[in-house]
């Protein structure tokens, strides 16, 4: 015979009713619900309109973003067209700040800022049809040469460049010198010319000792006749970078 587990639940007797459980009457007692309360769900329509708002910020701020990056690219080509020192062929001079001009003969003094140079500059001569050798000149068109005194009043070495110099026509047009080469096109004013005056030095590029003063000049290929004018640039041909006008009568 097995031996009877004493922990074995054990059926009701016939008067043994089954136990149930009721809660203590105690003051304050409140039982549990049940059920668990939850607060009710969003409504839809409260987060399609917070979704939406969410978007539009974000499209402005994308928007911002692209404007910002535009301004600073078209910032970086100026900036590098600015400090570009090739000539700008065909200029005019329509939107040119007001120079006082200066006459033939006295000197125009400026600090450059390609260089950091302190140079005073005059226009000492002018001839029409110099004797030249080389090429001729293009039909209907003459030579014209420019003699400059150009000295260094800085207390350090400085520089002079050629290309720093253009003609202005009297229709308001300014030419490069006749030994600037041009960019191909036939419109080209840059004649690409080689020409020389016979027992002068042209001016190309010129380190200057502090005080020290030299004599050259520059040639131009005109218009038969034309009464111009002479511009003085600080390096790259811009009105912004115009340093004086010299009149050469």
């Amino acid at each position: 015979m097995e031996p009877q587990n004493p922990f074995s639940p054990q059926p009701p007797t016939e008067n043994e009713q089954p136990h149930t459980y009721e809660a203590p009457n105690l003051p304050g007692y409140q039982p549990l619900p049940t059920q668990p309360s939850y607060p009710p769900p969003a409504q839809s329509s409260n987060v399609t309109k917070g979704l939406k708002k969410l978007g539009k910020l974000v499209l402005i701020i994308i928007v911002i973003i692209v404007l910002v990056a535009i301004g600073s690219i078209a910032y970086y080509f100026h900036s590098q067209n600015k400090n570009n020192n090739q000539y700008n062929t065909g200029t005019t001079t329509s939107k040119t700040p007001t120079i006082n001009e200066t006459p033939l003969g006295s000197s125009a003094t400026a600090k450059t800022t390609t260089v950091l140079n302190d140079l005073s500059i005059s226009v000492t001569g002018v001839k029409h049809n110099p004797a030249t050798t080389g090429d001729k000149p293009d039909a209907g068109k003459e030579y014209l040469e420019i003699d400059l005194s150009i000295k260094n009043t800085g207390p350090k070495k400085g520089q002079v460049d050629g290309t720093e110099f253009s003609y202005l026509t009297g229709s308001g047009t300014e030419l490069p010198t006749a030994n600037t080469a041009g960019n191909g096109t036939p419109d080209s004013n840059a004649p690409g010319k080689n020409v020389e005056v016979s027992a002068k030095q042209r001016l190309v590029f010129e380190d200057l000792d502090s005080q020290a003063t030299i004599n050259r000049i520059l040639i131009f290929q005109v218009q038969a006749g034309d009464s111009g004018k002479l511009v003085w640039y600080d390096g790259a041909h811009y009105p912004y970078n115009k340093l004086a006008i010299f009149r050469l009568e």
